[in-house]
């Protein structure tokens, strides 16, 4: 079978710890991103860019996972029938060389990343500078210019059968390219739709929404934003504690004793700035630290010993107050009367209530789960049975 999508490392951790390492479990905002996400990647229209944004540390990894693990799981008995399907391609953008992005080096991990030895059939590039050697190697010469990279990658795309192509960490892309402006830079992503034929994931921070508004890239795309728990939301911040319990029984499992995470919810709400993808790591780590000194429970001394700093969170911090302000602005009222009045509508045509769309979709989702189930037709309603002692009716 091909390769389905790529990105995760093997580990190497004993039993226990790797147990907590692939701890996951759904919450709110997890669950409703990758919903949007496995949506988009099964019903878009071939040729849409889609946004996946969200602070540093949110997660994102996770959930990239998790949508790819439903869609392989939906797609098992066609990927059977022809193993040499990928139906996700996952490419992380490089990081850039002294302020500069490498799109040579993108492209040459993302034709590697769709390589697979087990198939017979190998792909046909469509150029000249890329070839497989006798041995069967990929050979990618240095001549191969950006065109030829693009037609390569398209041709492997459509060979593989991929129905969506995910660049995480993609802000870097905005960075341009030796002897390029950043103008240039989005000229090559605005050719990814109509080169890869398919639905293009752009994973990143905050940073990516500059980039969104881009008039040549905005037509054919749509923005998901996968925000953090934040403190002054008073039903974002009861999330973040039953979050904590879950991680409370976990761990409870794990060691003799359980920790009390609840009772320094503060302290791990202000070190992880309500960012799961945070939170996570730091527990593991210190849940690793734990172990090996062989203690009974997960103590503040472990968590303390390998926590980020206060100035690391509050870089963060500052990086997603800026993105979360940008997102607001860019629905206020203010931004849609002006639309309005530019269209000739009148003011106020569409007025919003104040609460935002995240929080609809926190409490849709946390409603769902409290629903009952429906009793069967014929089965009793446990609360209307008469309690006590009943006097015998009438015969």
């Amino acid at each position: 079978m091909g390769k389905l999508f790529t990105g995760i490392a093997d580990v190497t951790d004993d039993k226990e710890v790797l147990e907590f390492k692939n701890f996951i479990f759904k919450h709110p905002f997890l669950t409703i991103a990758a919903k949007k996400l496995e949506d988009v990647i099964k019903f878009s229209l071939a040729g849409q860019i889609i946004y996946l944004v969200g602070p540093s540390g949110v997660g994102k990894t996770t959930l990239i996972d998790k949508a790819a693990s439903e869609l392989i799981s939906e797609l098992m008995p066609t990927l059977m029938a022809d193993p040499g399907q990928v139906p996700l391609l996952r490419v992380e953008a490089p990081a850039p060389i002294r302020g500069r992005f490498d799109w040579t080096l993108f492209f040459r991990q993302a034709l590697i990343n769709l390589e697979e030895p087990h198939v017979d059939k190998k792909i046909d590039y469509g150029v000249n500078t890329i070839f497989r050697s006798p041995e069967g190697k990929l050979e990618i010469s240095p001549e191969t210019s950006g065109d030829h990279f693009l037609v390569a990658l398209g041709n492997a795309i459509k060979f593989r059968k991929v129905q969506g192509v995910i660049i995480d960490e993609a802000e870097r892309m905005a960075k341009a390219g030796p002897g390029m402006n950043m103008n240039d830079s989005l000229e090559i992503v605005r050719v990814f739709p109509d080169t890869f034929q398919t639905v293009t994931i752009l994973v990143g921070t905050y940073d990516l929404l500059y980039i969104s508004t881009n008039s040549k890239l905005s037509r054919r795309s749509r923005v998901i934003i996968f925000p953090r728990y934040r403190a002054e939301i008073k039903s974002q911040r009861v999330i973040y504690s039953e979050i904590l319990k879950r991680f409370e029984y976990k761990l409870g499992q794990l060691f003799s004793k359980p920790p009390d995470l609840l009772s320094i919810e503060p302290y791990l709400y202000l070190y992880s700035m309500g960012c799961v993808g945070i939170l996570k790591p730091w527990l593991y780590e210190a849940f690793r630290q734990a172990k090996n000194e062989k203690a009974e429970t997960l103590t503040i001394k472990h968590l303390d010993a390998v926590r980020k700093s206060a100035q690391q969170i509050s870089s963060l911090l500052e990086e997603a107050k800026k993105g979360e302000a940008h997102v607001k602005k860019s629905e206020s009222k203010q931004v849609r009367d002006a639309l309005a009045i530019r269209l000739g509508l009148s003011k106020g045509i569409l007025e919003i209530k104040p609460n935002s769309q995240e929080d609809k979709d926190v409490k849709e989702e946390i409603n769902a789960k409290k629903k009952k189930p429906k009793r069967w037709p014929g089965e009793r309603n446990p609360k209307r049975d008469r309690t006590g002692k009943q006097e015998p009716g009438p015969r």
